[in-house]
């Protein structure tokens, strides 16, 4: 009796638990349930204002687009052309940046060919002023005393065409050392003036116009030279050169009364002329 009363409490008992075990889970479930719902409605919710939001800011972007466009749309074409024109200009600059670097290349070349001409130059002074040296050397110091001749009349003629060959290829600098040398050499050889001379022409082709008239002064303190009347037309020709027509003009002038039998006396005459016409259109 006992026993069958105390397995009845049991199967109330065990009954008992799994409904209330039952029920609790489907609470629990129902619960979950509710809850994702509710989620999602408040989140479809808060979706909903966000993209109204959205939608009121893209709105207020527009209406500000359109504002911008309306006040610059007109100054689209002249921005473009502004464009096109930059374009251009910065494509001239190209052009024109390009023909510097040519001319400058160019330049450069020139500078390197008048290096290498410089250094022949200087090449032939040297040997030039080492060959005058050797044929100007005495033997002691007696000799160097004596007025004697540095070098023969053959030599001095040959030192001669040397140095005219070297005016004539426009070696002024060569010719101009050459010159100088023969008439300190020996001022009393038959082709002293005439070197005195070339030497005030060297000075004259480089359009060193004062050098070339105290040059050409010069051939006149040599006796008997026929170089004279010449040395003087070419310093009334470098007062002009210099623009100093004033002196031009007193030198000619001197000229025709002192060389009235010249060569040169209508040429000077030509140019005495041209000068007072110039004075006086000044």
């Amino acid at each position: 009796m006992n026993i069958l009363l105390l397995g009845s409490k049991f199967s109330i008992g065990i009954y008992l638990f799994k409904y209330t075990l039952s029920n609790s889970f489907l609470f629990s479930l129902n619960f979950v349930v509710f809850s994702f719902f509710i989620g999602q409605a408040l989140s479809q919710t808060n979706n909903e204002k966000e993209l109204k939001r959205l939608i009121a800011k893209i709105d207020r972007v527009t209406v500000r687009i359109d504002s911008l466009y309306n006040q610059n749309g007109p100054l689209i074409p002249s921005l473009k052309t502004s464009l096109k024109e930059n374009t251009l200009s910065q494509e001239q600059l190209d052009s024109l940046n390009d023909n510097i670097v040519n001319k400058i290349n160019s330049l450069n070349v020139r500078i390197n060919i008048l290096e290498d001409k410089t250094n022949y130059i200087e090449n032939k002074l040297l040997t030039l002023s080492n060959t005058y040296n050797e044929l100007s050397s005495l033997d002691n110091q007696e000799e160097k005393k004596k007025p004697l001749k540095k070098i023969t009349p053959e030599i001095f003629k040959q030192k001669y065409n040397e140095s005219l060959q070297y005016y004539k290829n426009g070696e002024f600098d060569l010719a101009a050392f050459g010159f100088k040398l023969l008439v300190d050499d020996d001022p009393l050889n038959p082709l002293a003036d005439n070197s005195q001379y070339w030497l005030g022409e060297c000075y004259y082709s480089k359009m060193d116009f004062k050098m070339a008239i105290s040059e050409f002064e010069k051939v006149k303190s040599f006796s008997g030279t026929d170089k004279d009347d010449d040395a003087q037309l070419k310093i009334g020709m470098s007062y002009i050169a210099m623009e100093n027509k004033e002196k031009a003009k007193d030198h000619f002038e001197n000229f025709l009364s002192l060389y009235p039998d010249s060569e040169y006396t209508i040429i000077v005459q030509e140019l005495v002329q041209e000068s007072l016409m110039q004075i006086t259109l000044e």
